[in-house]
């Protein structure tokens, strides 16, 4: 095995479109976790004050992550059991996006309000950096 998936240039798209049209959110019994965006919005790393108010749900009871922050994050139950297993795994897996998202969001954060500084054993600012996208179809 050579380390790459096989697909026809077709299947790979289909895969695509539906990954990019979040066809999976249409589905039943998706939870309102598995509908967070894999990637952190501008919301959650800027913050609400700098980006338009975008409202993400993340968990069962419909509470919304009004802030992009932390305010409706999950608690860690470590004093008893879990009521199902799919609480569980919502509620870490929003927690680890939280860890994810947090420093780069501070990072940020410390950027914006000092635009001119110097890196420090937090941060460090690249200024060299270039973006690449590189896509190949494998028939």
């Amino acid at each position: 095995m050579d380390g790459h998936l096989k697909m026809s240039p077709t299947e790979l798209i289909d895969v695509l479109r539906d990954h990019i049209n979040r066809n999976y959110e249409r589905q039943d019994g998706v939870q309102n976790w598995q509908k967070l965006p894999e990637i952190p919005t501008a919301t959650e790393i800027l913050g609400p004050a700098k980006q338009p108010q975008t409202n993400f749900f993340v968990n069962d009871s419909d509470d919304v992550f009004k802030d992009g922050l932390t305010a409706n994050l999950p608690h860690n139950i470590i004093d008893r059991p879990w009521d199902s297993v799919s609480d569980y795994i919502g509620a870490h897996y929003q927690l680890l996006r939280e860890d994810a998202i947090a420093p780069l969001r501070q990072a940020v954060s410390l950027y914006t309000s000092q635009p001119t500084m110097k890196d420090n054993q937090d941060l460090s600012i690249y200024t060299h950096a270039s973006r690449s996208f590189e896509f190949k179809i494998i028939s």
